[in-house]
């Protein structure tokens, strides 16, 4: 069994390196903070790295001080262990050990892979692995894979939570998560540039048709609110509480590209917009990006978006 083939993996390896995605969400750094606590308390050599920095949403998890960015691995023997990666891409140039993911387009890249689509997290994976291999689990694991699981199913709301999610939920609180202190850490620390910049989204989304919305942010408006990028994080799922908001696209102006957030209900795609531009990601929830000007960028997305409404959600 590929779980028993990893837990062997990590317990027979002193020095773990632990790899978090391009552009991290709280599902992979709060899965390898969880791994880097059990790690040391197994007496490991733990690393932890990625392409891109931890948003500041996210430090408060345990460790997140010991990331460091990376722009490949090192070939020293350590084990190399990507968690919720979903292409070798997203990760670390260099030999990949193990895989856990919950991704259904991850291509299987490394030595070890598990790949579980029906996980709503890939903190539900990587909580079967920490009770293997080690008990009682360190109360600060259990934190930092409840902000995994809660960040990665909009608080259990997404239409990829299962009884299984709830049930992984309830034995990280038994195990000393606080559900109360997560939140406050991941909604109650806010800026006020944060909030601003946010109101400038909200005035300008737009319906297209009778399913399709659209907001966007551009380099002005950072520059004068004085929020950073990744005070954007969770700000497309807002847009969701819109009704008939069967499928929304979030447009950010980067340096030379536009990033842009998708998600989607029901049967309409979110992966398959996305896969327009050569994105990806889940069915309900995917990302693109598109090497335009802005303005030519935002003009692409409406054309794609009275596409997807005049097919009914099929992009």
């Amino acid at each position: 069994m590929t779980l028993r083939r990893i837990v062997d993996a990590l317990a027979g390896s002193g020095h773990w390196r632990l790899v978090s995605h391009f552009n991290p969400d709280g599902d992979t750094l709060g899965c390898c903070s969880a791994l880097f606590s059990v790690g040391l308390a197994l007496g490991k050599t733990v690393e932890w790295c990625g392409q891109s920095a931890v948003p500041a949403r996210y430090a408060f998890l345990p460790h997140a001080s010991e990331y460091h960015q990376a722009n490949r691995l090192p070939d020293d023997g350590a084990l190399n262990v990507f968690i919720d990666v979903s292409c070798a891409d997203r990760g670390l140039p260099g030999r990949v050990d193990v895989n856990v993911d919950h991704h259904p387009d991850n291509g299987n890249f490394a030595g070890l892979n598990w790949v579980d689509p029906t996980a709503s997290a890939a903190a539900e994976l990587v909580w079967q692995i920490v009770k293997e291999l080690i008990h009682p689990v360190p109360q600060e694991a259990a934190q930092a894979l409840l902000t995994a699981l809660v960040t990665d199913t909009g608080n259990f709301r997404f239409s990829s939570v299962t009884a299984r999610t709830l049930s992984v939920g309830s034995e990280l609180i038994a195990s000393g998560a606080q559900p109360g202190w997560v939140d406050l850490q991941l909604n109650g620390q806010d800026r006020l540039e944060k909030l601003h910049l946010w109101g400038r989204c909200m005035s300008r989304a737009e319906t297209l048709g009778n399913h399709c919305v659209l907001s966007w942010l551009d380099a002005r408006d950072f520059a004068e609110t004085g929020a950073s990028e990744d005070e954007t994080d969770e700000l497309v799922n807002q847009l969701t509480r819109l009704k008939n908001a069967d499928l929304v696209v979030l447009a950010y102006e980067q340096r030379d590209t536009v990033r842009c957030s998708v998600r989607s209900r029901g049967d309409w795609s979110a992966r398959e917009f996305a896969g327009r531009w050569g994105g990806g990601g889940h069915h309900n929830a995917a990302g693109c990006r598109l090497p335009l000007p802005f303005d030519g960028a935002l003009q692409k997305l409406k054309e794609a978006l009275d596409d997807a409404e005049r097919s009914a959600g099929r992009p």
